[in-house]
């Protein structure tokens, strides 16, 4: 199995906890860890390999290759873009599993991992928000309305089919005529150069806070396509939760499904330095007990778990 990230040295923490919650969850399995590398510091480096017990490869990129790439979103940095290229930095394999950091891994992904793609280009899951919410969106970077629109944070990749073009040279040109409407950086540039060559997952392997709120509030989607309707209904229980936002879980007031696994990861790490400890909320008891609530009533109420 093998799994991407991407980062630079101010989220090292944050990958060093997404990258153990994958291999809490899927120890039967071999992992290759592969981190796509925006100047994490050797001292980081050393501390997320010697707390995983699978292999991790540090990648180095260079930032200034996605200078004219824009930045919309502030609490995404420019090392987003580097997926664009992985096709060249990853190349002794022809499938990964790109994550987002800002998840949290809470069950095995061998389902995820087994997903046929056949010629498809990705495998991703539906972002509801944008896509029930926002079809005008859609329609200004060039989708139509009955064109899904996913979530880059969980992306099964075909790297053969990827090789066979020039993905970055393809966004480049993208960017140049999206460039003033784009507002999700990579995940528009994604979305408009593979639609139609996407292999939609049940949103289980991406369960992001809007699907939360569509399902606790019983709202009915506009689309009326059989394959999308199975794929936003969840299938439980839930593989993925992804912190998509700004409320991550490593914020004390979090309260999205599983947030309190964070410190709980957090703390079965070693040797974690000061500033390590410091990129962490402390949760209070309240806080505690809120999610223990919150979670419990996800769970019973809304049978979300």
């Amino acid at each position: 199995m093998n799994i991407v990230f991407s980062a630079d040295n101010n989220y090292a923490a944050y990958l060093c906890i997404a990258a153990k919650s994958v291999e809490i969850s899927n120890s039967k399995n071999k992992i290759c860890f592969y981190v796509l590398d925006n100047g994490i510091s050797e001292e980081n480096k050393a501390i997320i390999a010697a707390n995983l017990c699978n292999k991790i490869s540090f990648i180095p990129v260079n930032p200034n290759d996605f200078l004219d790439f824009p930045l919309t979103i502030s609490h995404i940095s420019i090392t987003t873009y580097a997926r664009l290229k992985i096709s060249e930095y990853i190349t002794d394999c022809d499938k990964v599993l790109y994550l987002d950091i800002d998840l949290l891994v809470k069950n095995d992904l061998e389902a995820l991992w087994n997903t046929k793609l056949d010629n498809n280009w990705i495998g991703a899951c539906i972002d509801l928000f944008v896509d029930e919410n926002r079809a005008d969106y859609k329609q200004k970077i060039g989708l139509t309305e009955q064109e899904h629109y996913f979530n880059a944070g969980v992306l099964l990749i075909n790297l053969k089919q990827w090789r066979q073009v020039d993905v970055f040279q393809m966004a480049c040109a993208w960017v140049k005529q999206y460039n003033d409407v784009m507002e999700y950086q990579d995940q528009d540039i994604l979305n408009g150069l593979f639609k139609g060559q996407v292999s939609y997952l049940n949103s289980r392997f991406n369960f992001m806070p809007f699907h939360g709120h569509f399902l606790k509030n019983k709202m009915q989607s506009r689309q009326q396509d059989s394959e999308y309707l199975s794929n936003i209904c969840i299938a439980m229980p839930i593989v993925i939760c992804h912190y998509c936002g700004t409320d991550k879980a490593w914020h004390s007031h979090c309260t999205h499904l599983n947030a309190s696994l964070c410190m709980k990861l957090l703390n079965t790490l070693s040797n974690v330095p000061p500033e390590w400890q410091n990129k962490f909320s402390p949760v209070s008891l309240i806080q505690k007990f809120k999610r223990f609530r919150q979670d419990l009533r996800n769970k019973l109420k809304y049978h979300i778990y």
